[in-house]
């Protein structure tokens, strides 16, 4: 009974501090979206729960890729309006804000060369996962 307690309480500290298992870093540990975007990034960029590998697995640090996340995660509130998944034109934006920011800001200033069918892949995953956590 006393291990069965123990590990309720265990569980129950891991639901109460959004520990969901894996571990990412500290700038992001406290934001449930910004973990989803890294996630969602992680998977693609380095093959991680990946069925279908597009590239060969990136070596990214997971820092770099903690702040991407949040660049992306600012892209996406930024876009944000009522109604956004009923309004093409409103989508079309974000999508080319996603466009902007991976092809402008990681290849142009970070030197992080990622091939057009990647930038489709994270594009329609990043709209997937904002569609799902931001509703509207």
């Amino acid at each position: 009974e006393q291990e069965y307690l123990r590990k309720a309480f265990e569980v129950a500290g891991k639901v109460a501090s959004q520990d969901r298992g894996a571990a990412v870093p500290a700038t992001i540990a406290g934001n449930a979206d910004a973990q989803a975007v890294f996630g969602a990034m992680e998977e693609v960029l380095a093959n991680k729960g990946e069925k279908s590998p597009i590239i060969d697995p990136m070596e990214i640090d997971d820092d770099v890729l903690a702040t991407i996340s949040l660049e992306i995660l600012a892209l996406i509130t930024d876009k944000l309006i009522v109604g956004l998944w009923g309004n093409e034109v409103a989508q079309n934006v974000l999508k080319n804000a996603f466009d902007d920011y991976f092809i402008d800001e990681l290849r142009d200033s970070a030197g992080l060369e990622l091939p057009f069918e990647v930038i489709d892949r994270l594009q329609q995953d990043l709209m997937t996962l904002a569609r799902a956590r931001f509703p509207q």
